[in-house]
């Protein structure tokens, strides 16, 4: 009788763990692996272009099934990425009016012709030119025939912090200067411009202020913030989001409290003690950010910083890759309802902030689209000429 008690609860907890493991499999195919949404507007010359270009959009995403959700989706590809080399620059150091310094670091053996495309590539909040979702995609992007260069924000990249300055989402003056200088130098030159989170909203910003004035051919957005206002929300609410937001609130602090000496050197009332105990975005906005840059409170800087209202403004070709469940721009948040001509939207199920695993290696969901768009500007001369309705 024992025997056959023990048997039979044998063969129940069997059970179980195969109707759970099915009904996981199940779940992962027929929700998780989902072929993107790719929104355009009708008739859209460039929406087009990159459906035809641009196979993989028009692909399943299958995120890796061990780490499908948000936190491992983009915590994960970050330490499978630092697996690659770190790359070798030649560094151009590039003088602000106010005294400070960005540079442009140039990937060593990129193509040597004056007129060879360039692809400029500007990093994220906590970015650099060395930073993990980078090491695949610029030697990548140098294969396929670009000039390949990352721009280094102020006390960024090993930067000296030189004046009582740094930057922030909603300004994009230390990018344009970087822009202007490799235009002016490189006239003939095909210019991609892409930016990945913060380094994606700030090029939002400037490509929506200048218009068709703006001096790049083509541009991408990788999981960039459309809507701070809700997007700083969004990593307030759940245990791993605010884990995630206390970490970088923390790494920024330090950054700010090993330059202190330079950056007090000025008479914006920025509170120094109360930010040396920040863990999260809005208390380090609140104690520095709205204060060096003059803003009433955190909310007056999120919806300055918000782009959604900009984007139609845009004329100049522009990818732009996210996902659903990124923590940091949720769906909900993802100004789709806003295109224009100009402005194609990729956006995965699952893929976290610039993870977009599907594999165990690189390159990953997201590197290939990188890869696949960069390719598909090159075969034609004029970009702009994609905005044009069909």
């Amino acid at each position: 009788m024992v025997s056959r008690i023990k048997s039979l609860i044998g063969f129940f907890m069997i059970g179980g763990v195969v109707a759970i493991a099915s009904g996981y499999t199940v779940y992962f195919f027929r929700v998780m692996s989902t072929k993107p949404e790719v929104r355009f507007i009708d008739n859209g010359k460039f929406g087009k272009f990159i459906l035809d270009k641009c196979p993989i959009v028009q692909q399943k995403f299958s995120p890796a099934w061990w780490a499908a959700s948000s936190f491992m989706q983009t915590v994960i590809p970050s330490i499978i990425r630092s697996r690659h080399d770190t790359m070798r620059y030649t560094r151009e150091m590039l003088n602000c009016p106010d005294g400070g310094v960005v540079s442009l670091d140039w990937f060593e053996g990129s193509p040597a012709s004056a007129d060879s495309p360039i692809a400029v590539l500007f990093p994220g909040l906590i970015g650099d030119s060395q930073s993990e979702y980078l090491r695949y995609i610029v030697p990548a992007l140098k294969g396929i025939g670009y000039r390949v260069v990352t721009f280094n924000n102020r006390g960024r990249g090993g930067l000296e912090l030189r004046t009582p300055r740094l930057y922030c989402a909603a300004n994009f003056d230390d990018l344009e200067l970087a822009i202007d200088s490799l235009r002016e130098k490189n006239p003939n030159s095909l210019i991609v411009a892409s930016g990945f989170s913060m380094g994606g909203m700030v090029l939002t910003r400037y490509l929506a202020e200048r218009g068709k004035q703006a001096k790049v051919d083509a541009a991408m957005l990788i999981s960039a913030n459309y809507d701070l206002v809700n997007g700083t929300k969004h990593m307030e609410t759940g245990y791993f989001n605010r884990f995630v937001a206390r970490v970088m609130t923390k790494e920024l602090v330090n950054v700010l409290m090993s330059d202190k000496e330079v950056l007090a050197r000025t008479d914006k009332p920025v509170q120094w003690d109360k930010l040396k105990d920040a863990v999260s975005f809005r208390e380090l906005d609140r104690y520095f950010t709205c204060p060096m840059w003059g803003y009433n409170d955190p909310e007056d800087y999120f919806m300055d910083a918000t782009n959604n209202d900009r984007l139609p403004k845009i004329q100049v070709p522009t990818l732009a890759l996210n996902s659903a469940d990124d923590m940091f721009s949720p769906y909900a948040t993802l100004p789709l309802d806003k295109l224009n001509e100009a402005v194609v939207f990729v956006v995965t199920q699952r893929g976290g902030h610039l993870g977009f695993m599907d594999r165990y290696h690189t390159p990953f969901y997201g590197d290939r689209l990188i890869e696949q768009y960069h390719k598909a500007i090159l075969e034609i001369n004029r970009p702009r000429e994609l905005l044009q309705s069909t």
